[in-house]
């Protein structure tokens, strides 16, 4: 983004100055929500094991209900187990290797259980840390006329601490994500969407009123069946983990609904990593090449990068993150902007030097206390703000630009162009 650009905003009240921290700003309770009254609602600690249309507070923010219904006709304990025994094994994915991790035996071994010895989805050991709108994520981007097709609204998303049922005021550092999909075909489902979210300003944060309206927006996206054109009906997009619980180094993986033909059912597999290559590439020539045949692209921000490059795999199987710098041989001025925006776009960059984080944005909690925020996370949320806020009232938003001497436009793609995938 342009130093002149960045004054305009920050003159016109449009972009919060970056040098705040976590703990100076509280979360918009619009877009991300870590209120203790909210987080440690029945809706999230406590669901009967059933999923019963009639009773759509019961469970509504609980992990082993929302996996229940993403799991489709799949028996969902069946379902969380094989995504669990995933780390028990190797698992190669576009090339490389994501090492296993046996030690999962520990979380599967603790999780409750039922008579049949199948695990327990009413007493999963997650806690939830967050309930986040990212409907800056939506596409396309921009704010969308009524009848103009979209892909989607953005995103939806609950994150989540593992517990040891041992010990209920642990707080293992190994954090669970799962990201839904904002269910839109057209503009107008957009700005339904927004407005939804919008009319949650009105109530008192934490309150029943709040709580209601809140659950009354996650059912939409989280429901059996919202999306019939996904796999299993649901809306889920991926799930991702961040930890260092099970081994070393910290490592984010990444899982999509994938249809297995062997068993004939749809599991949790591990994908490529969304915007990350593989961090065996550092230092080598074909990340050199990457740099330089995309520079203009990386510049500009918001860069997809590719699943292969050079006729070989690119994304990797999984982000190891050791609080290294991505580098390339030989490196050159000229190189220095493609590659900083390269490495944070990167999950082990994005989570780590890039942003001056230190592995988690959204870390573990006890029950009773909030979620600590990084110092980036608070910055990027005044972002989102702006973003939000000009697609809630684009007019408003257009008056502030032209007090800037700018357009609404050039406010919007420069504000797009920081990184994206952060929670």
């Amino acid at each position: 983004m342009k130093t002149s650009l960045l004054k305009s905003l920050a003159a016109a009240g449009i972009l919060l100055a970056s040098g705040l921290s976590a703990a100076a700003q509280t979360p918009d309770q619009r877009l991300f929500v870590t209120a203790v009254s909210v987080v440690d609602d029945a809706r999230a600690t406590r669901w009967s094991g059933q999923v019963n249309p009639q009773a759509p507070a019961d469970g509504a923010w609980h992990f082993g209900k929302l996996m229940t219904q993403m799991a489709g006709a799949t028996d969902p304990s069946d379902f969380v187990l094989a995504w669990l025994n995933s780390w028990k094994t190797n698992q190669s994915v576009n090339g490389f290797t994501a090492p296993a991790r046996p030690a999962i035996d520990q979380i599967i071994t603790s999780w409750p259980k039922l008579g049949s010895g199948k695990l327990d989805l009413a007493k999963s050991p997650l806690r939830l840390l967050a309930i986040v709108n990212r409907m800056d994520l939506r596409l396309p981007r921009g704010i969308p006329k009524p009848l103009q097709p979209v892909s989607d609204a953005g995103e939806g998303r609950f994150v989540y601490g593992f517990v040891d049922p041992a010990n209920p005021s642990s707080a293992p550092s190994f954090t669970v994500i799962l990201e839904y999909k904002l269910p839109a075909t057209i503009g107008a489902d957009t700005k339904e969407w927004a407005a939804l979210w919008d009319g949650l300003k009105s109530e008192t944060l934490g309150s029943a009123a709040y709580k209601a309206k809140l659950q009354t927006i996650t059912d939409r996206f989280t429901a059996a069946g919202v999306a019939p054109q996904r796999l299993n009906g649901s809306a889920i997009s991926q799930v991702r983990t961040n930890e260092i619980h099970l081994a070393g180094p910290w490592e984010l993986r990444e899982f999509r609904l994938t249809y297995a033909p062997a068993t004939k059912q749809v599991r949790l597999a591990q994908s490529v990593t969304a915007n990350s290559p593989s961090f065996s590439l550092s230092g080598s020539t074909i990340l050199k090449s990457f740099i330089t045949t995309h520079k203009t692209e990386l510049e500009g921000g918001n860069f997809l990068m590719p699943l292969r490059f050079s006729n070989r795999g690119f994304l990797g199987a999984s982000s190891m993150n050791e609080l290294a710098d991505w580098t390339i041989p030989s490196p050159t001025p000229a190189l220095n902007t493609a590659l900083r925006r390269f490495a944070g776009e990167t999950c082990n960059g994005c989570h780590g030097t890039s942003t001056g984080t230190v592995f988690l944005h959204v870390s573990p909690r006890i029950q009773g206390q909030a979620a600590a925020l990084s110092s980036f996370m608070a910055t990027d949320l005044a972002r989102r703000k702006t973003l939000f806020d000009a697609l809630v009232a684009p007019a408003t938003a257009s008056a502030q630009a032209d007090a800037a001497d700018i357009t609404l436009q050039e406010t919007l793609s420069a504000l797009e162009t920081p990184l994206s995938r952060v929670h």
